[in-house]
């Protein structure tokens, strides 16, 4: 009879360095039930590491330890930003798996743990506070079809167990998720970056 995958087995096929933010995802994906987290987390290295199979990726190990930087912004995009909105201050603010709860209607939220954030990007003492607030923060978003949907709330995310604590963009999230041409499933990979038009934040969300 074969054995489990263990922990360990799933480490070793992660091929990308983004084993802590995936089991990270699996858990708040699971609201910490540890064998639900488990096959979401199985479900996810095993997705990338075909994924990287099939691609006949052919780079060094070390590199695929490099995690994302300005210059992975899709050339069209930041054309999109820099031409559309006169954007300036781009970066990276997570990157995530999507769980089902992500594109779950009734749940209307993409929620991105402290673990996913990659930067400071909000700026000045008012976002701070917003982001506090019942209404949090408006901001824009730009879709993986370049659509732009306004009215996205922004709000911070405290909880006891701080592996629970993070962002939700809420609101309209739901015409995001809900978006066909955006493609968004389960165990897709996102990023999602910040600009500035003015002093305005804006986001762009980007499925690699």
């Amino acid at each position: 009879m074969p054995r489990a995958i263990s922990l360990s087995d799933l480490k070793a096929l992660d091929v990308d360095g983004s084993f802590d933010r995936m089991k990270q995802d699996a858990l708040e994906a699971a609201d910490g039930d540890e064998s639900k987290a488990s096959d979401f987390l199985t479900g996810s290295v095993l997705k990338g590491f075909i994924e990287k199979l099939a691609a006949g990726d052919d780079h060094g190990h070390d590199d695929y330890h490099q995690g994302p930087h300005d210059h992975d912004l899709p050339p069209e995009l930041r054309n999109h930003i820099e031409s559309t909105f006169n954007g300036t201050d781009i970066l990276l603010v997570m990157e995530k798996t999507i769980t089902a709860s992500d594109i779950d209607r009734n749940q209307n939220r993409l929620l991105f743990g402290v673990n996913n954030v990659k930067t400071q990007f909000l700026i000045t003492q008012e976002e701070k506070n917003k982001v506090n607030q019942p209404g949090g923060l408006q901001v824009s978003v730009i879709q993986p079809c370049f659509e732009t949907t306004p009215e996205v709330e922004l709000r911070k995310r405290t909880k006891k167990d701080s592996r629970y604590s993070g962002y939700v963009l809420t609101g309209n999230w739901f015409k995001i998720a809900e978006n066909e041409m955006n493609h968004l499933r389960i165990n897709d990979t996102v990023r999602l970056w910040s600009f500035r038009q003015g002093s305005e934040l804006f986001f762009a969300l980007v499925k690699t």
